[in-house]
């Protein structure tokens, strides 16, 4: 549950990052500046979970290690595919289509 908490406010944490941090004003325009003003907020919370897992049972739970990975792996894609230049095209046919 806390998981699934977490991986929604990434909203909040992107507005702080964009108006505060501006790293893609900083470094440029880069998969790597997008993925850091995007989720970085999130993603620390997910590691202070898992830090806080290991401190009071020692281990971290599968469901962690799964719930962890499959954030990780949206995030990876939806960078990718903002990136992607196929993608954009095929975005922008499905919303010229409509409902």
């Amino acid at each position: 549950m806390l998981l699934a908490t977490l991986s929604i406010v990434d909203a909040g944490f992107g507005r702080i990052m964009d108006s505060n941090l501006a790293l893609e004003t900083k470094f440029g325009a880069s998969y790597w500046t997008f993925f850091g003003e995007n989720y970085l907020g999130r993603d620390l919370l997910v590691l202070l979970v898992g830090i806080r897992e290991l401190l009071t049972r020692r281990r971290l739970h599968p469901v962690y290690i799964a719930g962890s990975i499959w954030i990780l792996a949206g995030q990876v894609l939806a960078t990718g595919m903002y990136f992607s230049p196929a993608w954009k095209s095929v975005a922008l046919n499905l919303i010229a289509r409509g409902p």
